[in-house]
């Protein structure tokens, strides 16, 4: 059997991708998850990223930042529909639309 080794995981991963639900109730937070994927394929049980937000960020983001989670941002194409939290980390549905958010690491 192949063993799969957990060291270097930053120099490995391959591609992030952002998840969200298809729908979320008007005033809510909504759920914003980042996976990352990598030689083995996508890890949905240890996310980069999950909203809300902890203080104590996942080994991984800490090393993609270099540990400055001020370079973690989520963003929006939503035309006002989404409010993002002023240190960029949290959104919440402020009205029904259909829009895309994403992230900057």
């Amino acid at each position: 059997d192949a063993v799969t080794s957990t060291a270097y995981s930053l120099q490995r991963l391959q591609t992030m991708r952002i998840k969200i639900p298809p729908r979320v109730k008007e005033g809510s937070a909504i759920p914003v998850t980042i996976l990352g994927t990598w030689p083995g394929g996508e890890n949905e049980m240890t996310p980069i990223y999950t909203t809300p937000f902890s203080s104590n960020p996942t080994s991984i983001l800490t090393d993609i930042t270099g540990g400055k989670l001020e370079n973690v941002r989520l963003t929006d194409r939503c035309s006002g529909a989404v409010s993002i939290t002023p240190d960029g980390h949290d959104v919440s549905a402020l009205h029904p639309a259909s829009c895309s958010i994403g992230a900057e690491i």
